[in-house]
């Protein structure tokens, strides 16, 4: 269970076991700004022992057989769908969202392990026939699927814990281990599912989240010749920087644009301040004369008040 009565201090995770820091960075309750929780602020040497722990992970990983990984991740499931309630009032407590979308986050985070473990069933190969050609009448190929090794997983604030599953969640599934950096404002989701997985039975090595401001572990996290991917969701900028950083790695990302709203669409996209990867966008076709009526009427379609999250 998550206590939100008060004030807790979270640890990070490298390679499944916790990790205090000299220095540690606030977790603020945007209702209030009040501080609900303190993390650790990782520094180099942290991200540098993550890759470490994560070098044993992948090999863990590489070994670890379909069966299990379907094992750990509906454990996990079902672990998750048991705490929904509290799981949802932390993301609610450290995010921009409603009580109501903070529920239904969760529930998509149900959804995700589940859909994960289902597809390590399914992780097959394909076998190709070469009689095309005269002379190989009798010749065959093959491939197949297999884990990519380390995967540095960077987060949004957005959906801060979904968005943390759709990484960990398949990678998980492929026997990869996964280093996770998640938004300094939002850390706390990633921290909880990140302990659902442990208590489920995920080898600690497989699986490293990482706290704090991302100045000091960026670069090895990036850079490091041991990640063999980067997948990454947030802002236009930093996406350009780690794909100039990143060398030659397999990179996935999901990178966030605002757009004018039209105002019929102008409700959906103040969801969550507009940030949402499928916020509705278009071309504003009002006058500016009509301004002041369109801006009236969507801020009365808007709850604006202290703790209107709740």
């Amino acid at each position: 269970m998550v206590n939100l009565g008060q004030r807790v201090d979270w640890p990070m995770y490298v390679g499944g076991e916790p990790r205090e820091s000299d220095s540690t960075t606030p977790v603020l309750d945007p209702a209030t700004e009040s501080v609900v929780a303190l993390v650790p602020c990782a520094v180099r040497q942290d991200a540098l022992d993550a890759l470490a722990r994560a070098e044993r992970g992948a090999s863990i990983g590489e070994e670890l057989p379909a069966w299990r990984r379907m094992e750990i991740l509906r454990r996990a499931t079902d672990q998750l769908e048991s705490e929904l309630e509290s799981v949802a009032r932390l993301v609610a407590t450290e995010s921009s969202k409603t009580i109501r979308e903070a529920r239904k986050e969760t529930r998509r985070c149900v959804d995700t392990l589940r859909l994960s473990a289902e597809e390590a069933r399914r992780l097959g190969g394909e076998v190709i026939h070469f009689d095309q050609s005269p002379g190989s009448e009798h010749r065959v190929g093959y491939w197949d699927r297999g884990p990519v090794g380390i995967i540095t997983a960077i987060t949004p604030f957005n959906d801060p814990l979904n968005l943390v599953a759709h990484k960990v969640g398949p990678a998980v599934a492929m026997g990869n281990a996964v280093i996770v950096k998640p938004s300094d404002k939002t850390p706390l989701s990633a921290l909880k599912l990140a302990q659902i997985l442990y208590e489920s039975g995920l080898p600690g090595d497989m699986l490293s989240v990482l706290t704090g401001p991302s100045s000091a572990i960026g670069d090895p996290l990036v850079q490091d010749p041991r990640v063999r991917m980067v997948s990454f969701t947030g802002g236009l900028k930093t996406g350009e920087t780690i794909a100039r950083q990143a060398g030659l790695k397999k990179i996935a990302w999901s990178l966030g644009r605002i757009r004018r709203s039209s105002f019929w669409r102008m409700r959906t996209w103040m969801r969550r301040r507009g940030q949402r990867c499928r916020a509705a966008s278009g071309r504003l076709a009002k006058i500016a004369s009509a301004f002041s009526a369109f801006l009236f009427k969507t801020l009365c379609m808007t709850k604006f008040a202290n703790g209107w999250w709740r």
